[in-house]
């Protein structure tokens, strides 16, 4: 019972922290009327990308093990997230930056919160005209979302994203914008002689605040 009021909890705090994100961008393209021009990029970058994620998980075991997991092998879970990015602009249009993904969500065992490090690592990110860009990252994972199993050693575990979305800048060196993501990583870790696989799947949504 308690465990269950904890999580609705839980939710409820990630609820309220995606609708002032939300609130905060719209009020923000109304202060800039969406008057957004093209501008060149150059030198120092850096971008803040608060947000919600969506994750879809599974795990499996090799051997197949008989030993019972505490929560179930196939989850879904949200969380919130932030995405840091720093970086250079190599040309106007070209930026290539270091990449750290954290989110913060229920974990997958127990009903707490817990911190992951979804990808530590780095990528580009491409503009066209109109200040819409794609970005790609790639990276190392590291997850700790079983805090309520002491025997479990993780190791590391390949982890990508690619975005998508659109900038709208207040002024040459300040900018505000959404992307929707879709990304994973995988990490595995040994219990005697079987080993854990875990394979994620995540969907999100991100606010963007960049300096240039």
């Amino acid at each position: 019972m308690g465990q269950h009021q904890d999580s609705l909890a839980n939710s409820s705090v990630i609820k309220q922290h995606v609708t002032l994100l939300i609130f905060s961008f719209l009020l923000f393209i109304i202060y800039s009327k969406g008057a957004a021009q093209d501008i060149q990029r150059q030198g120092f970058y850096s971008s803040v990308q608060p947000g919600v994620v969506w994750f879809k998980e599974n795990e499996t075991s090799n051997p197949a093990s008989s030993f019972p997991l505490p929560y179930d092998p196939t989850y879904s879970r949200i969380a919130l997230a932030l995405d840091t990015q720093v970086g250079w602009a190599v040309t106007s249009n070209l930026i290539l930056h270091g990449t750290l993904l954290l989110s913060i969500g229920e974990s997958m065992d127990i009903a707490s919160m817990s911190t992951t490090v979804d990808l530590a690592g780095g990528g580009a990110t491409f503009y066209i005209p109109n200040n819409f860009f794609v970005t790609g990252n790639i990276g190392t994972s590291f997850a700790n979302d079983r805090d309520c199993c002491a025997y479990t050693q993780f190791e590391n575990g390949f982890s990508f994203q690619i975005k998508a979305g659109k900038e709208w800048m207040s002024n040459k060196k300040w900018g505000i914008g959404a992307a929707a993501e879709y990304g994973g990583y995988s990490t595995q870790y040994g219990y005697v002689d079987v080993t854990y696989k875990n394979t994620v799947k995540r969907f999100g949504f991100r606010i963007l605040f960049t300096h240039y």
